[in-house]
């Protein structure tokens, strides 16, 4: 079913609702996790609903044992702030400070009081 899906051209919703939740079902984590980390989908499935996202990401982690530091950039930040607003907050924290920052941040960082 999820090749489906798969194969649908662009983002319809019937996709974005369905293709990450087989993959899950299918224990197909490292497509799941392929799938989340293509910019595209990512921002689809976002936009379509942010908590199965962050369902999603967490069964990477507990189920396939993905850490946040494997996660592209925007969807590892994301991820990390998802776990400082649920109450994670340390995990979070640790989470976005292992992540390399941009030398212009980390330049920002150093002139702070």
């Amino acid at each position: 079913v999820a090749e489906y899906f798969a194969r649908m051209e662009g983002f319809p919703a019937r996709k974005l609702d369905e293709l990450p939740w087989q993959l899950g079902q299918a224990g197909e984590w490292q497509r799941l996790f392929d799938l989340l980390a293509d910019l595209g989908h990512f921002e689809a499935l976002l936009k379509k609903d942010a908590q199965e996202v962050f369902i999603y990401c967490t069964l990477l982690v507990e189920k396939y044992s993905i850490t946040p530091q494997k996660m592209p950039d925007p969807l590892r930040y994301w991820y990390a702030s998802c776990l400082v607003n649920s109450k994670r907050f340390e995990e979070g924290i640790k989470i976005f400070f292992q992540s390399e920052l941009p030398e212009k941040k980390i330049e920002n960082l150093n002139k702070l009081p």
